[in-house]
């Protein structure tokens, strides 16, 4: 019996091209949660918290019952923390003050908020114009704890930083945005971590998602769903490929295995 679903946000609930959550998906999960209390629903997404609400993720009328942030980066069950990576202040303050002498834009993301420091950049203005949110106030560090710092910069930056900052992992997932981050992020560890803490076996565990960020999820729940938009290493590692997300495709993996029988 599936026990509890994570969800990936970007290509599996949410549509980047209509820039909008799937109806039928969000109408699915929460008559899903309400018949089947029980069945308990996670995101599990790269983006950080401030980011995915941002967007309306928290206003579908889903109770969601956690979620992995930040690829790993921090995972909360209940409203309760129970594993979150932090960012050492003095590294922190090393990150900026390369960056700043590079003339260089980011984010610091924290468990719940964001700043941003360093100006509207080519590279920032094209990252919120691509991932369609809002833009966190611009506010100077004040020794928070950090999770990870989004670097808007171009390639061309990349093994300066790198140099100067030696006690960071550099992780860029687009040609304009760059996540720096104490330790390699593994949304795989994190599930196993939140099914730890439930007592739940893998194989009671389902996982939907889209692209490459997503195999450690796939490796830590019994079943997989990618989406039909997924990518090729990501449909080998599925256990079934659903329709994409603009044809309904978290319904049609619901569906498949029998979540939505009684609904």
């Amino acid at each position: 019996m599936i026990r509890a679903i994570f969800f990936d946000i970007d290509g599996t609930l949410f549509d980047n091209r209509a820039r909008r959550f799937s109806p039928s998906s969000a109408e699915a999960l929460r008559k899903l949660k309400e018949r089947r209390p029980e069945t308990l629903l996670f995101l599990s997404t790269a983006r950080p918290y401030d980011s995915f609400r941002r967007i309306g993720t928290l206003d579908l009328g889903i109770p969601w019952d956690g979620y992995i942030a930040s690829s790993g980066s921090l995972v909360v069950l209940g409203g309760r923390i129970v594993h979150m990576d932090e960012i050492h202040p003095l590294d922190v303050r090393l990150f900026i003050k390369t960056a700043r002498t590079l003339g260089l834009s980011f984010e610091i993301v924290m468990s719940k908020k964001r700043i941003r420091i360093g100006g509207d950049s080519p590279e920032a203005i094209e990252f919120y114009s691509h991932f369609e949110e809002g833009r966190p106030p611009f506010r100077a560090y004040g020794g928070e704890m950090v999770t990870t710092i989004n670097l808007f910069s171009d390639p061309s930056t990349d093994k300066m930083m790198e140099r100067m900052n030696p006690r960071l992992t550099f992780d860029r997932y687009t040609p304009f945005s760059v996540d720096v981050i104490s330790r390699p992020h593994d949304k795989g560890p994190a599930v196993s971590l939140l099914l730890a803490e439930l007592g739940l076996d893998k194989e009671e565990a389902m996982g939907f998602g889209d692209d490459v960020t997503d195999l450690g999820m796939a490796a830590s729940v019994g079943t997989f769903v990618a989406m039909g938009n997924a990518k090729e290493e990501l449909k080998k590692a599925a256990a079934y490929v659903a329709k994409p997300v603009d044809e309904e495709g978290v319904l049609d993996g619901l569906e498949k295995f029998g979540l939505l029988g009684l609904l």
